[in-house]
């Protein structure tokens, strides 16, 4: 059996959790823990775990508690997704935890933001496809410096890297021993407004800010090309999707200040950016937001850069003191074939004030997802989601700007790259790695 070793950039710098939801019979949720469905409970047992109680069905449930791990305080940052496997189910419908086909190794090796090692699981019956691992251990390193990762790659350090920015992986492609794939995620880059600042609270402002941005310039500079312009988190492929509305906007400053004039600012107003490490696919956070700052400034908005973590804009999501821009990525939820109708529109749309500046528009989102839940027609179950992707690009702090491409990098003797696009992540049971190149 062969050893893998991967390496990730900036975007996977993440603390890993093993989280345990545990079905009950909680009180009823307050008005705003019901934008979390059903969530009664989650706190943090060590560094690595969180016990987290929930009164639902947990299946559609999982994607929901990996942000509320965000929010805690001691959590740092978002579940790492090459471990997402680790996810403990304990209520009796669910398989046992032996079904993963990788478990973590001892404890020593797993270190936050550092590395992971996993071991193949002799007990692993193969999946859907009873295809079982052919990779004995797998060694996963952060490194955050792109240039570092390039490297060792070309030098058989490591068999494959991943979350490089376009610049390291455009020089990478030259190198003929190393092989690079890069594939459409289900991943989003995007503005994160609150519709209760004063600006937003009428739709026009939000529009403001959509004719100031320059979308070809963030697909083609920022992303570097790995990105399509997209304008809503109903990507290609989900129930509701419209190509209409993901390209509804251009780049039109002249717009941006007509409509800002005719909401009182003729002169534009000062605002803060909240900057913080991270990035989505391709795009850092930071240069996505220097970026948008500048788009900002054409239009006479003063943006000023204030430093933040995840801690401290999705503790203030969360409780609904967020009253600034921000850079952030999203993906489309895993486990809720209703995505993003429920986790997107009626839960993280509303902690962004949607609700409280719009209550009519987000009471008909309500009746949406409601009517969604239950059609059992598939064409009738997309004429209501793309209902809802209407009022959401129109209404929701969410301003979607593009949908990111994964890249994957690896060495020539590695075979069966499969990606998962939804966690910039690989099936890691499929790959092979030859012999004779590199270590064995």
């Amino acid at each position: 059996m062969a050893r893998l070793r991967m390496t990730y950039g900036e975007h996977t710098a993440a603390r890993r959790w093993s989280i345990t939801p545990i079905a009950t019979r909680g009180p009823t949720p307050r008005r705003s823990s019901k934008r979390l469905t059903k969530l009664t409970k989650c706190s943090a047992t060590q560094r690595s775990a969180a016990n987290t109680m929930i009164s639902g069905q947990t299946g559609e449930c999982m994607t929901k508690l990996a942000l509320v791990v965000r929010h805690s305080p001691a959590s740092g940052r978002l579940v790492l997704p090459g471990v997402i496997r680790t996810i403990s189910l304990v209520a009796g419908a669910h398989p046992p935890i032996s079904s993963r086909p990788f478990s973590q190794e001892a404890t020593q090796e797993f270190v936050p933001e550092e590395r992971l090692s996993l071991r193949r699981n002799q007990n692993y019956g193969g999946g859907f496809d009873r295809i079982k691992p052919a990779i004995e251990r797998i060694f996963i390193t952060h490194l955050v410096d792109n240039s570092t990762a390039s490297e060792m790659l070309r030098n058989g350090d490591f068999d494959i890297v991943m979350g490089m920015d376009p610049a390291t992986l455009e020089k990478i492609t030259r190198h003929p021993d190393i092989r690079v794939v890069t594939y459409p995620s289900m991943v989003t880059c995007n503005i994160v407004v609150d519709r209760r600042i004063e600006q937003l609270q009428d739709p026009r402002g939000l529009e403001v800010l959509k004719y100031a941005i320059d979308y070809v310039g963030f697909r083609d500079v920022v992303a570097g090309g790995l990105a399509d312009i997209h304008q809503s988190n109903f990507l290609p492929g989900m129930l509701g999707h419209d190509p209409a509305l993901a390209t509804k906007y251009t780049h039109d400053p002249a717009k941006a200040k007509q409509l800002m004039a005719e909401l009182g600012y003729p002169n534009g107003y000062t605002i803060k950016l909240q900057n913080r490490k991270g990035s989505c696919g391709p795009v850092n956070y930071d240069m996505g937001l220097e970026f948008f700052q500048n788009n900002l400034l054409e239009i006479g908005i003063t943006a000023v850069m204030e430093t933040s973590t995840d801690a401290k804009l999705w503790g203030g999501i969360a409780d609904e003191s967020f009253r600034h821009f921000a850079f952030s990525g999203t993906g489309a939820t895993y486990f809720d074939p209703d995505n993003p109708a429920s986790t997107r529109a009626t839960s993280e749309c509303y902690m962004l004030g949607w609700d409280d500046v719009e209550p009519q528009i987000t009471a008909r989102v309500d009746e949406l997802l409601a009517m969604g839940k239950v059609e059992q027609d598939t064409a009738n179950r997309d004429a209501i989601y793309r209902e809802m992707n209407e009022l959401m690009v129109a209404g929701c702090g969410y301003i979607t700007i593009l949908q990111v491409k994964g890249a994957i990098a690896y060495e020539s003797n590695v075979r069966n790259i499969v990606p998962a696009p939804h966690a910039f992540m690989l099936e890691f049971r499929y790959i092979i790695k030859e012999f004779g190149h590199g270590e064995g």
